[in-house]
């Protein structure tokens, strides 16, 4: 009898511990899910990384373009106030915000050369270097102008060629920074341009 009852304690001891794996199993499936855990992704460190350095780069060409300003002097804009006028306020705020809006978009002009165009390192920051400058000059200059066509503002022409070129090169740089980040920290997803290139390169020895 005394071996009977210590075999049924010893059953009720084993059937009351065994749903307590059950209980703990959820939550750790559930500590997988969590945000932390899949922003520690290589794929999206990958383009943090790759987001964060264009950004970077905006920033080291709008610091630079303000220093340049700075030395050529701000206040030669290209235009000098003919009277005072609301609209006339609101064209002045447009011209000054194009170079700013141009470097902009060469730092993203640059990301996209670096990623796309087959050719080396050094003609490809060739390429995006002048374009930014020779685009940001045509786009500050002729927007002066057609801003002053229709408001009470002289132009400046020659300080205005100085100001855009000075602005250009601030442009330039941003966008040669633009290329260097796709060619070295573009994510595996967005496709590697010297990949691009080396395959370039090897098509004609193989053929």
């Amino acid at each position: 009898m005394a071996e009977d009852t210590t075999a049924d304690e010893t059953t009720d001891e084993v059937q009351e511990t065994e749903p307590e794996p059950e209980a703990v199993t959820p939550a750790v499936e559930d500590d997988g899910d969590s945000v932390v855990d899949l922003a520690q992704q290589p794929i999206v460190v990958d383009w943090i990384k790759y987001v964060s350095s264009l950004f970077a780069f905006l920033a080291v060409g709008l610091g630079l373009f303000t220093l340049l300003m700075d030395v050529v002097d701000p206040d030669t804009i290209g235009i000098s106030e003919g009277g005072p006028d609301f609209a006339d306020t609101i064209v002045s705020q447009l011209i000054l915000l194009t170079p700013v809006l141009a470097i902009t978009i060469a730092v993203f002009l640059g990301a996209f050369l670096g990623w796309k165009l087959e050719t080396d390192d050094t003609t490809t920051f060739l390429a995006a270097g002048l374009s930014a400058l020779v685009g940001l000059v045509v786009f500050w200059v002729l927007g002066t102008i057609l801003g002053t066509v229709f408001s009470n503002f002289s132009l400046e022409f020659g300080d205005l060629l100085i100001n855009s070129i000075v602005a250009g090169i601030a442009a330039a740089v941003t966008a040669i920074g633009g290329v260097w980040a796709s060619r070295n920290l573009a994510p595996a997803t967005l496709g590697s341009s010297s990949d691009i290139t080396g395959e370039s390169a090897a098509t004609p020895a193989d053929d």
